[in-house]
């Protein structure tokens, strides 16, 4: 992922994760901030405990069609204002076509909420890899320490002119093979139409009188 320009610095989890004593130790350690992402319906339970880790910051996800619901339901009960208790990300499908990209930015924009800025923050957001450390603090990236240069493209990957060569190759052999099996057909069929013809022949000769 850092090789093509993508530098995680969290995990993202089902919210029973974090209550699980296997699957937390194991799935969330490497992180210093996790997405709590809604529990499926159901779910295997592998140590189930009531207790969690502690995370510099562990957020709440919620989609943006259940923001609006909490909205009305505040505006219904008269409150001065939606507040957040967890730290909350909102999760949004994402659009196939420009007119659900223009309605997911529309109803964005209607959410009023107050955006955390990383960058910001003093705390540095961590993930371990096996021997590599990703960090992200203060707007820069580093793997390892070293500081990553975030306006460089990602590489592009080069086609292989062999490999296009080989693909061509292939459709030349299937089409050929297809050329090869409609002719074999078309000399079967007229064999057996002569076979036919030749043994009813040879089966009415013999009642012919001599």
């Amino acid at each position: 992922m850092v090789r093509s320009g993508v530098y995680p610095t969290g995990l993202s989890t089902p919210n029973h994760w974090n209550q699980d004593a296997v699957l937390g130790k194991v799935g969330l350690k490497s992180a210093s901030n996790v997405l709590l992402l809604p529990d499926p319906k159901t779910y295997p339970k592998v140590e189930q405990t009531d207790y969690s880790q502690e995370f510099d910051k562990a957020y709440y996800v919620m989609s943006l069609k259940d923001l609006d619901k909490a909205k009305t339901t505040v505006s219904l009960t008269k409150a001065n204002n939606l507040n957040y208790t967890l730290p909350t990300a909102l999760n949004i499908k994402m659009p196939r076509t420009l007119s659900e990209l223009r309605k997911v930015e529309k109803s964005v924009s209607k959410s009023e909420l107050n955006w955390e800025n990383p960058a910001a923050e003093d705390n540095s957001r961590e993930m371990n890899f096996a021997k590599m450390k990703l960090e992200y603090h203060a707007g820069t990236y580093f793997v390892n320490g070293n500081e990553q240069n975030i306006n460089d493209t990602a590489p592009v990957q080069k086609k292989h002119k062999h490999k296009e060569y080989q693909e061509t190759g292939l459709n030349l052999i299937l089409s050929y093979q297809g050329k090869f099996l409609t002719v074999f057909i078309l000399v079967t069929l007229i064999g057996f139409v002569l076979l036919i013809y030749k043994g009813r022949k040879v089966y009415w000769d013999k009642f012919k009188r001599k």
